[in-house]
């Protein structure tokens, strides 16, 4: 019978091959992403979308991005999404306004819903892309 040491080392191999790199976590939660991308832009046109008021600068549904990084740049294995201010606008703030509310705006949480939406889908969208790296 193998001592302790050698039946820990055993069980420490079998469980690590169970853990994805970080090129295949890159994979999955850029996957789950995807999805929430969509889903929050789907959103966000439903709820705040007027075509009279988009004439020199993206809307703010077309501002949704997908970056396979963390927030710092470093590829860890997660993957931000979020809206960009590329364009000189601030679409990031402006969601937060709309999201939470101001003083003089109603929130009405459109940020939140989406996530809640699409969490399971995101969850379906992580397996999905586990299995076929396995």
């Amino acid at each position: 019978m193998a001592d302790l040491d050698e039946q820990m080392m055993a069980w420490y191999r079998q469980v690590g091959k169970l853990i994805p790199s970080t090129t295949k976590k890159v994979v999955m939660t850029t996957a789950a992403g995807e999805v929430l991308r969509g889903e929050l832009a789907k959103t966000t046109r439903a709820k705040h979308y007027q075509e009279n008021r988009t004439k020199g600068v993206k809307h703010l549904a077309d501002s949704v991005e997908l970056n396979p990084n963390d927030i710092g740049g470093e590829v860890n294995g997660s993957t931000v999404v979020g809206f960009t201010g590329k364009d000189g606008i601030n679409h990031g703030r402006i969601a937060r306004f709309l999201n939470d509310g101001t003083k003089k705006i109603v929130g009405d949480q459109f940020v939140d819903h989406s996530r809640e939406i699409a969490r399971p889908l995101m969850l379906k969208a992580e397996y999905e892309a586990y299995k076929k790296l396995r």
